[in-house]
């Protein structure tokens, strides 16, 4: 495992809700710990835009606790290692499972601002 370096950088969130700004705080291979205006609840499945880094993949929310400037410490761990990250159109399919309709892939664009969008 690769130590924790504490490094400041800019990231972008994408979740259902929405793209949003966050910063981070450090980094190492199993996930990063980011400051943002938004909470998150444990569990959560968020798309990671590290642009810094060309970096991107998605994170799970392990823990997320308000600070004293009512920003959130949120703490993700990275579902897979991170992907390198190309300009361009990313097409992504969100596989849901449904119990009456079987499971079932939406097509979602990734945009080079990095946002997805519906396709």
């Amino acid at each position: 495992m690769v130590p924790r370096r504490q490094i400041r950088f800019p990231a972008r969130i994408q979740s259902g809700n929405g793209c949003f700004h966050a910063m981070g705080m450090d980094l190492h291979d199993q996930g990063a710990m980011l400051v943002s205006k938004q909470a998150w609840a444990q569990g959560t499945v968020l798309f990671l835009d590290l642009k810094c880094f060309w970096l991107m993949g998605f994170a799970e929310v392990r823990h997320c606790t308000m600070r004293n400037d009512r920003n959130y410490a949120i703490g993700l761990q990275f579902r897979a290692p991170l992907m390198r990250q190309e300009l361009g159109t990313w097409q992504i399919e969100r596989v849901s499972h449904q119990a009456d309709e079987g499971l079932k892939a939406d097509p979602v664009g990734f945009e080079s601002d990095g946002c997805l969008r519906a396709a």
